[in-house]
């Protein structure tokens, strides 16, 4: 035995007394393992029993006793609320025959060894044991044949009642089909596929009648004849739908051959717009080069000869007071970075109002109210001044207005930074294309579609 491993003071036997009742328990209660050979706890031992590494049978030592796992479970209560529910029940023990049920069998027994003339009461029983399970095994295979048979009647009925059912249908079919095809032809000739498809459903029919008659023993019966007035309400709306659908045909006829002419007209009418699209693109690429040259031809003239006033100046415009052009900027020409600053004039305290020009053209705000304006380079007309005694009205030939600027005084720095302007103006070369206004908004634009 297992237990005869263990020392004498530690062997016991195992009984039905609870050998751990005096022992802690709890999931950090540590056992030892038999075969493992080591301490594991009870928490441990319950992971390793759900993930399959314990066996039923498995010994464990608890309390200097030795313990099955099953055992183990049954005595640590808190095992056996962890485990206890999943444990394989216990074998089966074969149950033996009361003392009056075998004082029975044994008689029974003498009794047919006498009428057989059989001394042997042993082979006796033997073929007593043999007939009995064969009559079992007869009785179950009795149950099994008749609840088949069961089954095979209710499926005859079931059957039958889809015999029946089918050729009900088939009937019903047969009439709307016929209904159906003098509506469609309306009396203009008979319809050979439909015709066609009815004698295919009588047919069906007949066939469906034959078997229901062999599943019913031979026995007919009468079928319900179809309904005729809802039979004619179907005619009626398959007329119907007959009509409607061809009438929507017809429409769908006429609006697909209008869109194709509104298709075709809208095929040219792109063509067209892509046409003039290029001719604008390939014009509005000239501008953009003609601007660039500008540009370059700009920044020449203005850095070639740098002029420094009180009041403005022409030229590098990067050692003048950052807050100075910061102002500027902010105020009227915010479109424009510091870099591409070229002269200023101030017309105001702190540059709030004033002209600033840049490498795209001038900006300006001359009134504290007024909206920030732009001329681009090329502008055809010289800038007039118009001066009085504090102030002076600045616009173009062609009577375009810049604005007023206030507190000139009697010097004549306005005078000198619009007569530099105006001259690196008149310098730049003229467009060559006919009808052309020079924009910078639209030339910056194009640049963005296609660069340079």
């Amino acid at each position: 035995m297992a237990s005869d491993s263990l020392p004498k003071n530690q062997v016991q036997a195992i009984n039905g007394c609870d050998p751990l009742s005096m022992c802690e328990s709890g999931p950090n209660v540590r056992f030892f393992w038999v075969e493992m050979n080591g301490y594991y706890s009870a928490d441990a031992l319950a992971r390793s029993w759900r993930e399959g590494r314990i066996s039923p049978d498995d010994l464990f030592e608890a309390n200097n006793k030795r313990l099955t796992f099953r055992q183990l479970c049954l005595s640590d209560p808190w095992l056996h609320l962890e485990v206890g529910a999943s444990l394989p029940p216990d074998a089966p023990v074969s149950k033996k025959r009361s003392w009056f049920a075998e004082l029975r069998f044994r008689y029974e027994a003498w009794r047919k060894v006498v009428e057989n003339g059989e001394l042997v009461p042993v082979k006796l029983a033997k073929r007593i044991d043999c007939l009995s399970g064969e009559l079992e095994t007869t009785k179950q295979s009795l149950l099994d044949t008749q609840t088949s048979l069961q089954a095979s009647h209710l499926r005859v009925d079931q059957l039958v009642r889809a015999l029946r059912t089918g050729i009900e249908d088939a009937d019903e079919l047969v009439a709307i089909c016929k209904v159906c095809e003098d509506a469609r032809t309306d009396g203009m000739g008979v319809d050979a596929l439909g015709r066609n498809q009815a004698h295919v459903l009588g047919k069906l029919a007949s066939i469906l009648r034959q078997n229901f008659a062999d599943c019913a023993d031979g026995g007919m019966e009468e079928f319900s004849k179809p309904d005729v007035k809802r039979i004619e309400q179907i005619g009626l709306f398959h007329r119907e739908a007959m009509a409607q659908i061809e009438k929507e045909r017809r429409d769908l006829e006429k609006e697909k051959r209008k869109w194709l002419k509104l298709s075709a007209l809208h095929e040219k009418w792109i063509e067209k717009e892509r046409r003039d699209l290029g001719r604008e693109k390939r014009k509005w690429l000239k501008l953009a080069a003609l601007h660039a040259k500008w540009r370059d031809e700009v920044k020449q003239s203005l850095l070639k000869n740098p002029i420094m006033e009180s009041r403005f100046v022409i030229g590098d415009c990067k050692n003048q007071r950052s807050d100075w052009i910061s102002c500027a900027l902010l105020s009227y020409s915010d479109t424009v970075s510091p870099d591409a600053v070229l002269g200023i004039f101030n017309g105001g305290d702190g540059a709030r109002l004033g002209i600033l020009v840049a490498w795209d053209g001038l900006h300006w705000k001359l009134e504290q109210d007024a909206t920030p304006g732009f001329l681009a380079w090329g502008w055809e007309g010289r800038i007039l001044v118009k001066k009085r005694w504090s102030s002076a009205n600045i616009y173009l030939e062609n009577g375009f207005t810049l604005g007023m600027v206030r507190g000139l005084g009697r010097a004549r720095k306005i005078e000198q930074f619009l007569d530099r302007i105006q001259v690196t103006n008149e310098s730049l070369p003229k467009p060559t294309m006919k009808n052309d206004v020079v924009s910078f908004q639209a030339i910056r634009s194009i640049e963005d579609i296609e660069p340079r």
